[in-house]
């Protein structure tokens, strides 16, 4: 990850806003939380049942965005300024390895084997490690890529990984081996997503940029043309595309190959990958946005007239409703939001069924997690203390 849409979304929220897991065989639903104090703990989605994961955190040795594995039996974590990779198995104490500097974000594989980790490597500025998992083992770390920045989407098998280093790299990384150039120009774009037919990235072909379905042989589907900086995620079953292209310039390109659409800046759109239909889900710029578990709801974090403010807001069925607003942490607001369309393919702030979402932020006045119901009554209730949270997927 790195700097350029950090940048935008700072300057757009400023202009916006002026351990008890269950058996893998069973459903798990619980939050993972980082407290107030520092400690890593699990709770149940109405805020009983708080299981600690760590005890010894201290005000400064907090430890740091534990994510959840695919199987949700296992977490991963580490702690601000400490070279150490924690993962914490369902039956046991966090077991540490030693890595080359502390890492700022974790991504399980999707077939759990393993996981991949960021960090910073001083002038080459960032490093991506890969370490295997088995059972409560951690293999010891090796470098795939160094960049700046650094974006990757694992492959669905869990067996390679595409990566968007620097404004120049798209590469193909496989375990074990070197990068290989995937062919198309990188567009002006953060993180690829591999999804089932392909990848999904923002690309160049002479003056155009276009959001493209790349194959790993380097065939290219053109989806859109999408000028400015173009931030978008997946649906879990692949078929839909939520985007946002991000800029000042106006959009006067025509598509090259086909007729494809073409994407307005500085609005949320939702493009559906095999027929090419576009639906508007906001006429203004939003911050972050999250695919439901099931891909039929679509949660949009945007801003309000009051400075400091955001809101959330459900898109489904072609309708947007206003939800919950609030104040969110700096560690939300500046670790998270700028790079949501990478954290979105490691972490959720969903609930197995899509039927809620849990946040951390400041409602008038009262600070903690909330989880946010969107059926029904729309609950809205303050679950724990603290100031991180992930929901376990599954």
């Amino acid at each position: 990850m790195g700097q350029p849409r950090a940048s935008l979304v700072a300057g757009l929220v400023v202009a916006l806003a002026s351990c008890s897991f269950g058996s893998p065989s069973e459903g798990v639903d619980r939050l993972v939380v980082v407290g107030d104090d520092g400690n890593v703990a699990t709770v149940a989605p109405d805020g009983t049942d708080r299981v600690a994961v760590t005890t010894d955190a201290t005000p400064g040795r907090p430890y740091f965005q534990p994510t959840w594995s695919p199987s949700a039996d296992r977490l991963a974590f580490s702690r601000p300024g400490d070279s150490t990779l924690l993962v914490s198995p369902v039956d046991g104490p966090p077991e540490a390895l030693p890595v080359a500097a502390p890492p700022f974000y974790l991504a399980w594989s999707p077939d759990e084997s393993g996981l991949t980790l960021l960090r910073n490597a001083g002038p080459d500025g960032l490093a991506l490690d890969y370490v295997t998992v088995e059972g409560t083992g951690i293999g010891a770390p090796a470098e795939l890529g160094r960049g700046q920045p650094f974006y990757f989407s694992w492959s669905p098998e869990g067996d390679r990984l595409v990566s968007h280093a620097g404004s120049e790299r798209l590469e193909i990384q496989t375990l074990g081996g070197g990068p290989a150039p995937l062919g198309p120009a990188p567009g002006s774009s953060q993180a690829p997503q591999w999804i089932g037919s392909g990848i999904v990235t923002v690309i160049r072909e002479g003056d155009q940029q276009q959001i493209a379905l790349v194959g790993t042989d380097g065939g290219i589907e053109p989806l859109a043309v999408a000028p400015g900086t173009v931030v978008f995620t997946a649906d879990p079953t692949g078929s839909r595309l939520a985007v946002e292209p991000v800029g000042r310039q106006p959009a006067t390109i025509e598509a090259l190959y086909r007729p494809v659409p073409e994407l307005a800046l500085n609005r949320l759109s939702v493009l559906d990958i095999a027929s090419g239909e576009v639906q508007s889900v906001t006429s203004q710029p939003v911050v972050a946005f999250f695919w439901s578990p099931g891909g039929d709801r679509l949660l949009v974090l945007g801003g309000t007239n009051r400075p400091g403010e955001l809101v959330w807001s459900v898109w489904e069925d072609g309708t947007t409703t206003e939800l919950t607003r609030f104040v969110a942490p700096t560690t939300f607001a500046a670790d998270l939001v700028p790079f949501f369309d990478q954290y979105a393919q490691s972490m959720t702030l969903w609930s197995p069924d899509g039927a809620a979402f849990a946040f951390p932020g400041d409602i008038e006045g009262e600070r903690g997690i909330w989880v946010q119901h969107v059926t029904g009554d729309r609950e809205l209730r303050r679950v724990s203390d603290g100031s991180w949270v992930a929901w376990s997927p599954r």
